[in-house]
């Protein structure tokens, strides 16, 4: 079973049985190299092959001009825009590819040009308009051509001069004007030549000097008035020298020092005054098994002046100037937010403050601007860290300890200033040890007192003089004790009584002093006793009230004087009462707003009328499933939800959101997991941990992210560039474009250059012209498409936003021209005027002849209607054949409204022709599981008719046999392929099974998609969720190799699963608008709730309106589901 089911199984179970470091300022501080202090934790992102990226051995990382990202392999180069690859090759047959995929440097020059030098492949130059490449290698009869293949280094000087460092051939001047090279070699009879050959590094300093390392040769500087070299390199005897004359990294910080690394792992800053090294050594290097481990191979000075250094195989180092000491940050197996990799052989910070790690392993990305949220976790192999992932509670006690409760490995304190963990374990030989490693809640009373409440195990006080617990449990035989073991709430209130709730036994008093309970539990002949024994929390307002949330039992408030509870409750028939009965926590605000976080969302209640006000998911909300709420400094709630962070503001009454790409532990967080210590410092804990942060340090991420079009696509087809293509230019560079009145389906793809989580940019576009608004989407669509546009001009614009909402509004654009026909051009429609005049002057002259050939003519048309007779009768005949085919394929289908007890369904095909393609299918394995099913099989008419029949039939022979969902469909892809194949055919499909649980809980549907159209879920409360399930269609032979992978989300009762063929999207109106993805949603969204029928009506209806008097081209089919199920007893 995973692991994040467990406590929710456990609760299920007691109910049936009736029982740091966080901020972008503390980050920056604690990196500059003045203030030392404690070294923080760094957490890296990762990019690797997994990704899309062509080779995780990454050489070489540079950002253009323009905010794309060069990532240069072992296995070719790659052009990455946040969301995708383009990956640039060797193709052997093609000239201007690349020269080779191994590719070691990269350099964008003063003109903007991005050179690649590879290490087997020469120096190639990259045109970006038109996206090919420019070879220079070796040719041993030119003694002007490059002087090795293997390229190790680029540089430029200030002059524009490129310089090529080969590891073999020695440097290489390039001259551009002649496109010829001048060599500079080792001579061994010359000291003043160049030391080595195999030249590994090139600098150019901010006095234009050159700087070449060598391996095995030490470093160069270039004199350019002399055309010769001063070298540096190791003397035993002197320890201002190098250590090394194997040099690999050369750089220059801010302040004008050279650093020089070597490959014994001693880095060298140089002084030019005394042209003299002072060595740093590793503090904590490795013992060596060959000259290059452990080496120097990249330096690199980030914005906020911290000097990193990677090494060949131990990792990256921070260098502390002030103290001179290495600060090691290396991978960890059983830490995924450690570096990739001990194997750094590239930085590169990009323009919004992330620097960039290139490794063996793939890219590792860490954010200078620091994390908004620290992250705890547990490392299995690390005793030091958090015992366990799933945290069920937090709190800070008067000391400044931090308690954390885990569901499975117990109790844990954390020293924050030492960063250190103690683990508290249950251990069954030893009594004063706590009583279980599930913890529910933790509390600290007004004597400093700490009490722990355990899932099942009762409740324990620690003795923090002792070290030890003292456990209360339930006694059956004595009822003064504990009336539940499932402690989950204790709450001290003004008087100093202890409150105690447990799930199955009601509330309790605790009488400190005596050690006794006296517990208060719901009597259902007594309104006025506690609405349920399931409790969730217990608290108390600035007015004393006490207040105690429980499970489907709604709020209770408790009067102290005549010990009654007054019970709110979610009325169906009034929107201003509770939003929900299972209610979690509350809090009051610094306002006295009272909040209520429930199963339906958040709640204000106004105490003085005894109404409420509700915030759902429709509101902005990320969740209605909220655990609990803390408010800031500034008067903003945070609220913890199953996915992610959501804060409101109460004054504009608008949420933002944060989940797991924005550094949270996960998007699940867990009941009873928030705290919020004296120095306004806020804890919240889910399945993978917890998250700590300061409010007042979550800082918007101010980088105004350039934006591009990525790439052009005709007809679903990438354009290439030139020839007879519309483009000239690669699509980012194009700024007109002219379309042909054939080209019918065009599609932009574009791309904001922010890559701080990239999947949270958004973007807006509009094609002025055609668009009356602009449409939003997220990252994942990131694409537009438009089809039969008239002739005419347009310009398509969009314009992206980072992940926090900044945006462009400047974007990028292009003017579209679309051509007419050639019938209806202006010299068409003149020649056509023209021809009409010359035919009446010409009718004139006829005239006499046409009486003389009336005769003849009438004679014809007899002959003419005899033969059109005949083309009739055949006509009805074939017509009369198509009906019979569609009875015949009608007959294959299922009823339209299959009678079951728990589900109301409803199917709805309508071919656009007499026979079509589409087809729907259901079937029931047992009262409690059922398939559903739409096909679209390629094509139109009779042939689509027959593939359908065939589909259909494989598709019934499937259910014999018993498959997981995407198994189903790999044995229909593979099954089909002898039928497809030769007549080039497929078939779409989207798959779904519902499974019911018999005692009412929420069913589970599992999705699967095959090239269909992804189903729609209307929620009860009248949301959608739309989830992302795609795959390749039936019979083309990808599915059986490779499988269909699914998603499974839960239903509840009332909610519906709408399934539809693209027929529908994809008919367009007499203006040529389709009705699209958008428009289905809004009907969904809009439609009734009360039925299937009535929701497949009122789709329909929507749909006729949009289309018209305009002709449906494509078979349109669509099944509804509404899921009814019993309620809980």
């Amino acid at each position: 079973m995973p692991a994040k089911t467990q406590p929710l199984l456990f609760l299920r179970q007691n109910l049936r049985r009736g029982g740091g470091i966080v901020l972008l300022l503390a980050f920056c501080l604690a990196l500059a190299p003045r203030a030392r202090a404690q070294e923080p934790e760094l957490h890296f992102e990762h990019i690797t092959g997994e990704d899309g990226l062509s080779s995780s051995s990454v050489r070489a990382i540079l950002q253009d001009h323009r905010g794309f990202v060069w990532i240069g392999t072992q296995s070719g180069l790659n052009k990455y825009d946040g969301i995708a690859f383009t990956v640039y090759q060797n193709i052997p047959a093609d000239p201007n590819s690349l020269s080779s995929d191994n590719v070691r440097a990269l350099l964008e020059d003063q003109q903007g040009d991005l050179w690649i030098g590879t290490l087997d492949g020469g120096l190639n130059h990259f045109d970006p308009t038109t996206e090919t490449f420019t070879r220079y290698q070796h040719d041993p009869a030119d003694p002007t051509s490059l002087s090795y293949n293997v390229v190790g280094a680029l540089g430029e000087d200030h002059t524009g001069t490129l310089w090529v460092g080969t590891i073999g051939g020695g440097l290489n001047r390039f001259d551009r004007a002649s496109q010829t090279f001048t060599r500079y070699q080792h001579n061994p009879a010359d000291p003043t030549s160049l030391s080595h050959n195999d030249v590994w590094s090139l600098y150019v300093d901010h006095q234009g000097v050159l700087w070449v390392g060598t391996s095995g040769g030490g470093l160069n500087r270039f004199d350019p008035a002399s055309d010769s070299f001063v070298r540096y390199q190791h003397d035993p005897a002197d320890p201002t020298s190098l250590s090394s004359d194997y040099v690999v990294p050369i750089y220059e910080t801010r302040d004008h020092t050279l650093w020089v690394g070597t490959n014994d792992g001693t880095l060298h800053r140089f002084d030019r005054q005394r042209e003299a090294f002072v060595r740093y050594h590793r503090q904590d290097t490795p013992e060596r098994s060959s000259p290059w481990q452990n080496a120097f191979r990249v330096i690199y000075e980030d914005r906020h002046e911290n000097l990193w250094v990677g090494t060949e195989g131990d990792g990256l180092y921070r260098f502390d100037r002030e103290h001179e000491v290495f600060l090691p940050y290396r991978n960890d197996a059983d830490d995924p937010q450690s570096l990739g990799n001990n194997f750094v052989w590239a930085m590169e910070e990009t323009e919004d403050g992330l620097l960039w790690v290139g490794t063996v392993g793939g890219i590792s990305k860490l954010n200078l601007q620091g994390r908004r949220f620290e992250h705890y976790y547990h490392l299995t192999h690390n005793p030091n860290s958090l015992s366990h992932n799933q945290v069920t509670s937090l709190y800070e006690d008067h000391l400044g300890y931090l308690w954390i409760g885990t569901f499975g490995g117990g109790l844990n304190r954390l020293d924050r200033q030492k960063k250190t963990f103690v683990h508290y374990r249950h251990d069954p030989a030893n009594p004063p040890s706590i009583s279980a490693d599930m913890i529910a809640t933790i509390s600290e009373d007004s004597r400093g007192t700490l009490w722990i409440g355990t899932y099942g195990n009762g409740l324990n006080c620690f003795d923090r003089e002792n070290d030890r617990f003292i456990r209360y449990q339930h006694d059956p035989a004595n009822p003064r004790s504990l009336s539940n073991n499932v402690v989950v709430s204790v709450h001290e209130d003004h008087t100093g009584a202890l409150w105690v709730g447990t799930r199955g036994g009601g509330v309790n008093r605790f009488d400190r002093e005596q050690g006794t309970f006296t517990a208060y539990k719901n009597d259902p002949l007594d309104p006025t006793s506690l609405s349920s024994d399931y409790i969730w929390s217990i608290y108390e307002d600035s007015r004393q009230n006490l207040w105690v949330a429980t499970w489907e039992g709604g709020l209770n408030r408790f009067d102290r004087d005549s010990e009654t509870f007054e019970h709110y409750e979610y009325d169906v028939n009034d929107p201003h009462s509770l939003g929900h009965n299972n209610v979690y926590s509350l809090y009051e605000d610094s306002q006295q707003r009272l909040w209520v976080c429930t199963y339906g969302g958040l709640n204000r209640f106004d105490r003085d009328r005894g109404t409420f006000t509700r915030y759902t998911k429709q509101d902005g909300l990320v969740s209605n499933i909220v655990y609990g709420a803390l408010e800031d400094g500034e008067g903003y709630l945070w609220l913890s939800t199953i996915r992610g962070l959501s804060r409101f503001d109460p004054r504009t009454e608008t949420f933002r959101n944060y989940d797991v790409r924005d550094g949270l532990q996960g998007n699940e967080f867990l009941f009873g997991a928030f705290h919020k210590n004296r120095a306004g410092e806020m804890f919240f804990g889910g399945i993978n941990g917890f998250n700590a942060f300061h409010p007042d340090h979550i800082f918007d991420n101010p980088y105004v992210p350039p934006v591009y079009l990525t790439n052009f696509l005709l007809l679903n087809k990438p354009v290439k560039i030139g020839g007879d293509s519309p483009l000239e230019r690669h699509i980012s560079e194009t700024t007109d474009l002219i379309l042909s009145y054939e080209d019918t389906v065009l599609t932009f793809e574009f791309a904001a250059l922010s890559y701080i989580h990239p999947k949270k940019n958004r973007y807006r576009y509009q094609l002025e012209g055609f668009d009356q608004e602009w449409t939003e989407v997220d990252s994942t669509r990131n694409f537009a498409t438009y089809t039969n546009l008239d002739a005419g001009t347009y310009v398509f614009r969009v314009v992206a936003s980072n992940n926090d909402d900044v945006w462009n509004e400047q974007g990028a654009s292009v003017r579209i021209t679309v051509t007419p026909p050639w019938w209806g051009t202006w010299w068409f429609t003149t020649g056509w005027v023209v021809l009409l005049l010359l035919t009446g002057w010409s009718g004139v002259r006829f005239k006499m002849n046409e009486q003389t050939q009336k005769l003849e003519r009438q004679r014809r048309e007899l002959e003419h209607e005899q033969m059109l007779l005949e083309q009739q009768q055949r006509l009805d005949r074939v017509q009369r054949e198509l009906a019979i085919a569609r009875e015949i394929q009608q007959s294959l289908l299922p009823p339209a409204h299959p009678e079951w007890d728990r589900l109301d369904v409803v199917c709805y095909n309508q071919p656009a022709r007499e026979v079509g393609g589409d087809f729907y299918q259901y079937h029931a394995f047992h009262p409690h599981r059922f398939a559903f099913a739409i096909g679209d099989v390629l094509g139109k008419g009779i042939p689509a008719a027959l593939f359908m029949a065939t589909s259909l039939s494989q598709f019934d022979a499937s259910f014999a046999q018993a498959f997981l969902p995407g198994e189903r469909l790999a044995y229909l892809d593979k099954s089909l392929m002898s039928y497809t194949w030769p007549r080039r055919q497929n078939c779409g499909m989207c798959y779904i099974e519902l499974e019911l649980a018999p005692d009412g809980s929420p069913a589970l549907i599992h999705m699967v998609n095959a090239g269909g159209t992804a189903p729609f879920i209307r929620r009860r409360e009248g949301t959608i969720d739309w989830p992302e399930v795609g795959g390749i269609p039936l019979g083309m032979g990808y599915g059986a190799r490779t499988g269909y992978q699914g998603k499974t989300l839960e239903i509840s009762d009332g909610d519906m699963v709408i399934l539809t063929s693209d027929g529908m999207v994809e008919a367009t109106n007499r203006h040529r608008e389709m009705f699209g993805f958008g428009r289905l949603e809004q009907a969904i969204r809009s439609g009734p709730q009360d039925s299937a029928t009535t929701m497949l009506q009122h789709l329909r209806a929507a749909f006729e309106a949009f289309v018209g008097t305009a002709e449906v081209h494509d078979d349109v089919t669509v099944v509804v589901v509404r899921v009814d199920l019993p309620r809980k007893a």
